[in-house]
């Protein structure tokens, strides 16, 4: 495996134990269709409100040196498309129609291996459709 494919799965390993840490229930990962993925699909619910639930699609963003660029910033309308296509392709797929999707982005820093720092851009981008 390529040291960039290492450090990629390294940060999908850490968001994924993070978002399960805040509360959240991981679906899947690497979730594919039509050529393109979605890192992980999450369920949220609102603790002071059980009825309330969010399907979040995150992509995870890892760098080993921020020091030029954030992992984020690496998120383009593109693949912003993209991963309103792979949900809508999901929602479809598991019947999930009445749920709110969410599209997040999680970036992970390993500038510290041993400390890496963790960003959750909740809600980054909302398409114009509903799934």
């Amino acid at each position: 495996m390529a040291a960039h494919n290492e450090i990629g799965k390294l940060g999908e390993d850490i968001a994924t134990k993070w978002i399960e840490s805040e509360g959240f229930v991981v679906f899947d990962r690497n979730y594919r269709c039509e050529g393109t993925e979605v890192d992980i699909v999450a369920l949220w619910t609102n603790p002071s409100n059980p009825a309330l639930v969010e399907l979040h699609f995150v992509e995870v963003k890892t760098l080993k040196d921020t020091r030029f660029s954030q992992p984020e910033d690496a998120v383009d309308a593109a693949k912003m498309k993209n991963m309103a296509k792979v949900a809508q392709f999901y929602c479809f797929e598991r019947q999930l129609h009445n749920i709110p999707c969410v599209f997040d982005i999680i970036s992970v820093a390993l500038d510290d291996m041993e400390n890496p720092v963790i960003k959750h851009f909740e809600d980054f981008w909302r398409p114009e459709t509903r799934y």
